[in-house]
């Protein structure tokens, strides 16, 4: 017994030595795993780079300048030669750090090949840190979008060594314009130029961090850019009437497919968007609007997990598709079929491990997403409301109950109606509004739309209800009687009855 287990310490020191993680023995709550992720990983394609002693030291300067500064931004001309032996071809390729956000750990590379053969079958290919990048996250991303019919940029995971140092495993993917030729987008792709963000974030973190001036998620202080247009603006003009406010994203965008884009960000990485300008479109012909693409990093690590809606994306039809995609996507039986589908789930669980050599993500993890989605789509209280009832002394036939309504959540939510007493439903009629109509999106006998809250202070909308309405046909007037508000999340069927609050009497 004893000689077993030296024998297996012994065995997960070697292979720790090897791939460099024997620091992270200590903290390893799995070592089956560990040993059957190494043994996975020893099996995966590795890519060699070498580069010549200049070139790689240039490569090495313009890494620490982006660890010091937070970001890259890859200049016109700012590219080395390599070579790339891939199994048994050696491919001439030119090399460069991709533009974006870095951190203390990040080595990345961009490549394109100058030869016949492409790398993994890419001509254009783009490299990141596996661990650093959450590439099994961003794998299951794109699997479950490709599954849902949307296009997603497909992750590779490979080994890769620089001019013989060992960099672990990294997750490939097609750089845009690979993706945008191999789908056959004659308008090419079109997307959020994120240089003036990477330019001020550069300019304030050159001595250490700094607060940011741009709001990265914020399209309309972005430029555009577009990638194999060819002759075809079409594409980048329905984004710039995007950004610049002249149409609506739900007159721009195919809506169902950012919405289910949306809710399964918010399932894979465990938080809603936070970089709204990583999101890459192109024009489907047939309808004429523009559908989402996914490439690489739309999965990151943010600092805020609240759900904000940028300018450019803040309609009220985008963010109803949101939350039906939301309702699907939590239901337990969606993560029942995905597991079924994504069969290589496990292979790629063992290959793109975290740092401490545990598993990045689990099929428990994802469980208590959609457990916690499901719950954000039931909030305890919905909006705030409350009322005034007069006095008895001050009743008359022409006497109104003052009703304030404001919508506490950052998707529209539809007033359906009061629960007067524990018998009668009032259905809302939009004649009552007195104030705030333009916090409303729709309306309709039985229901007002509010719009979804704002950053800033709570906005109220107003309501006039005529008394005789809430204490007529026979019902007694009773100071003490109960009103609740009835309202439901926009798009969805179940409704939620709160107790209003009620203020001091005229």
């Amino acid at each position: 017994m004893m000689g077993g287990l030296l024998s297996l310490a012994f065995a997960l020191g070697a292979l720790a030595q090897a791939q460099g993680w024997i620091a992270a023995l200590t903290v390893v709550e799995n070592p089956r795993f560990q040993i059957a992720s190494t043994l996975q990983q020893s099996n995966l394609p590795t890519l060699y780079l070498d580069i010549e002693f200049q070139d790689a030291q240039k490569l090495k300067v313009d890494r620490q300048n982006a660890q010091a500064a937070g970001a890259y931004i890859a200049r016109p001309g700012e590219v080395v030669t390599a070579t790339v032996r891939l199994g048994y071809d050696n491919i001439h390729v030119l090399l460069w750090l991709p533009s974006g956000q870095y951190s203390a750990d990040d080595w990345a590379f961009e490549i394109t090949s100058q030869d016949t053969q492409g790398i993994l079958g890419w001509h254009h290919v783009v490299l990141y840190d596996a661990a650093s990048r959450r590439a099994l996250s961003q794998w299951g991303l794109s699997e479950n979008l490709q599954l849902e019919g949307i296009l997603a940029a497909p992750v590779q995971p490979i080994q890769v060594i620089f001019n013989g140092d060992s960099l672990g495993v990294y997750g490939a993917w097609p750089a845009p314009d690979e993706l945008a030729a191999q789908n056959h987008l004659s308008g090419g792709l079109v997307y959020f130029d994120q240089t003036l963000y990477w330019q001020d974030l550069r300019r304030q973190r050159g001595s250490g961090p700094a607060p940011v001036s741009i709001y990265l998620s914020d399209c309309q202080v972005a430029t555009l850019a577009t990638i194999n247009a060819g002759s075809s603006s079409a594409a980048l003009s329905r984004l710039q009437t995007l950004r610049d406010g002249l149409h609506k994203p739900s007159d721009a965008l195919d809506v169902d497919q950012m919405g289910t884009l949306l809710a399964l960000i918010s399932l894979w990485q465990g938080s809603p968007l936070d970089d709204w300008t990583r999101l890459m479109f192109y024009l489907d012909s047939s309808s004429d609007r523009l559908r989402p693409a996914a490439m690489a990093n739309l999965i990151s690590t943010p600092g805020d997990s609240a759900l904000n809606w940028p300018p450019c994306f803040d309609d009220p039809l985008l963010q109803a598709a949101y939350i039906r995609a939301m309702e699907r996507i939590s239901r337990p039986e969606y993560l029942t079929q995905l597991r079924t589908t994504l069969g290589s789930f496990e292979p790629m669980q063992l290959s793109f491990r975290a740092r401490n050599g545990n598993p990045e993500l689990t099929w428990d993890e994802l469980a208590a997403r959609q457990q916690r989605m499901a719950r954000w789509l039931e909030p305890t209280q919905m909006v705030l409301a409350s009322w005034v009832l007069p006095s008895s002394a001050s009743l008359r036939p022409s006497s109104v109950l003052s009703v304030s309504v404001t919508n506490l959540q950052r998707v529209p939510v539809e007033v359906l109606g009061f629960d007067v007493g524990k018998s009668t439903f009032l259905p809302i009629d939009p004649a009552w509004v007195q104030d705030g109509s333009d916090l409303i999106v729709s309306q309709s006998n039985g229901s007002v739309i509010l719009r979804a809250a704002g950053e800033g202070r709570l906005q109220i909308l107003r309501l006039n209800v005529p008394y005789t309405a809430v204490f007529g046909a026979g019902r007694a007037y009773d100071e003490t009687v109960e009103m609740r508000i009835v309202t439901r999340m926009e798009g969805l069927a179940r409704r939620q009855s709160v107790l209003m609050q009620q203020a001091g009497g005229e």
